[in-house]
């Protein structure tokens, strides 16, 4: 009888709901090998695809054996925990972290490490990715606990802010950059107006004619697009996992910063927590 590696199902669970291996990679602090070794071992357990055959330029799907193995996992993580803290000493308390297209694939996420390693770790950390309005809502229904979204200014408290992203634009190695009066195709994100109309009023003030019929819901899909050679994507300056290059022609978008929010009712000590886990250079 085949018995399952609880790790295993943990990495499953964190590629389901950071949307790609290389996000789940970051979050869980591993190595994207060792994700994809992970995966792999539980499909040998299993004997089962949980993910469609990778084709290059595009993200990983789920078959439909990981569809229903999905639920399965998450049930039987909350087993495994909820026996695991009632028999293993002080109870770690479980937080929904949220981050938008660009604070998940910038540095800061690493930073959270330190509140859920160690021998004694805090908190039990879970993600959820989406755009900025759609985490608001999370925000305001209790769905997540705490988010790191992003901003130009305006009314945030600067209390708030943790630090400005550099934005850069990136494409695939081979890419060939069209003259200023040709046409560009560039990659938008479809819930992120603000982040957009930053970046495409630079380019057009470029001279460059501006092609937006490429739209994507999120870093991870892309930089897909981008690496297809479709076009040009707006991304956070440090991406070496998209093996992709930055356009230096091209003008950086720059006054972007990221800020934590946090649900009402989140007790104050771990909002701190969290702020000064993420504020930490």
């Amino acid at each position: 009888m085949s018995t399952l590696d609880i790790d295993h199902v943990r990495t499953f669970r964190a590629i389901v709901e950071t949307g790609s291996f290389g996000r789940a990679a970051k979050v869980l602090h591993l190595s994207q090998s060792a994700v994809t070794g992970h995966v792999q071992q539980l499909e040998g357990r299993l004997g089962l695809a949980l993910f469609e055959r990778y084709r290059r330029g595009q993200t990983r799907a789920l078959s439909a054996a990981g569809e229903s193995f999905a639920p399965e996992a998450r049930r039987l993580l909350r087993t495994h925990d909820g026996i695991v803290d009632a028999f293993s000493g002080p109870v770690r308390r479980s937080i929904t972290v949220g981050f938008n297209p660009v604070t998940i694939d910038s540095p800061i996420i690493d930073r959270l490490g330190v509140l859920s390693r160690g021998e004694s770790p805090a908190y039990e950390l879970k993600y959820r990715i989406g755009s900025s309005f759609a985490l608001r809502r999370a925000i305001e229904a209790a769905d997540a606990d705490v988010a790191v979204l992003t901003d130009f200014g305006g009314d945030v408290s600067d209390e708030d802010v943790i630090e400005e992203v550099p934005l850069g634009w990136f494409a695939t190695p081979g890419f060939r950059l069209p003259a200023r009066g040709e046409t560009l195709t560039v990659i938008t994100y479809a819930d992120e107006p603000e982040l957009n109309d930053r970046g495409l009023e630079l380019l057009e003030g470029e001279g460059w004619h501006l092609d937006l019929s490429c739209r994507t819901t999120d870093a991870g899909s892309a930089a897909a697009a981008g690496r297809a050679g479709i076009g040009v994507v707006l991304l956070a300056g440090s991406t070496p996992c998209f093996v992709m290059r930055e356009l230096p022609e091209l003008p950086r978008v720059v006054g972007l910063r990221t800020r934590l929010t946090a649900r009402t009712g989140l007790p104050a000590e771990v909002r701190e927590a969290f702020r000064n886990a993420l504020a930490a250079a």
